[in-house]
């Protein structure tokens, strides 16, 4: 905020209410979102010790003493990143309505319904919007969508399968696409394998269960039911 103010950018860019839009950007866009996908991951890996044994053993083979590997080997890993990408699609990103307003002409949308073609007229100036959650649990696109399946994105050879990911709008997409998209996928990486690698075995959960990682509220970033204590872990 402080370099905002020093800037050369007209007074009224620098008022209250924009440092407050910008404030809440960083903190619901750069931090919760993050923060619930990687919630969600830990979860997932120590509710199903298998998950988290298959993970470990990809891991080790680019670790060196379990050091974290460099950030590009981890991306190139097919079972974490379809991991990631399960958990992304699970999560959802920001879960809220993203508006989307449509230009000055008509324009005409494309789709199917139960197998058939059908188009749709939108007016100028009309205001769309969805949420991620609506994509992201259509069993027509991804059968089983409450399963957390990292294997869909996986080949029968375990190679990634990259067809499905022009569905996934967890970063939204287009013009109005996160900005901050590569370093929350950095972070997710980075976090995740040092978790594996470097503590491992020495969690598990504690008094946690399904319904802690369950989108029921739209704040932004999902939020599980009212009287969750959220994600809960203990040393062994």
């Amino acid at each position: 905020m402080d370099e905002w103010l020093h800037t050369d950018l007209p007074e009224y860019e620098k008022q209250d209410h924009r440092l407050a839009l910008e404030a809440t950007g960083l903190i619901g866009a750069a931090i919760e979102t993050t923060a619930w996908a990687l919630s969600f991951i830990t979860f997932k890996l120590y509710e199903n010790k298998e998950l988290l044994e298959k993970l470990r053993a990809e891991l080790l083979k680019e670790a060196l003493d379990n050091q974290i590997p460099p950030l590009a080997k981890l991306e190139a890993l097919p079972y974490f990143s379809a991991l990631i990408t399960e958990a992304l699609r699970a999560t959802g990103g920001p879960v809220s309505r993203l508006p989307r307003i449509y230009p000055d002409d008509p324009t005409v949308l494309r789709s199917t319904h139960n197998g058939k073609p059908v188009e749709y007229t939108v007016p100028p100036g009309t205001v769309l919007s969805m949420s991620s959650t609506f994509i992201h649990n259509n069993p027509e696109l991804f059968p089983e969508p409450h399963e957390f399946k990292p294997e869909r994105w996986l080949d029968n050879n375990g190679k990634r399968k990259r067809d499905m990911e022009k569905y996934l709008m967890h970063f939204s997409r287009g013009t109005r696409g996160c900005v901050g998209l590569n370093l929350a996928t950095a972070e997710l990486y980075m976090g995740i394998a040092a978790l594996v690698l470097q503590v491992g075995d020495h969690l598990e959960l504690y008094e946690t269960d399904a319904r802690d990682v369950k989108t029921v509220y739209d704040n932004f970033a999902p939020r599980p039911y009212k009287g969750s204590e959220g994600i809960r872990i203990v040393l062994k």
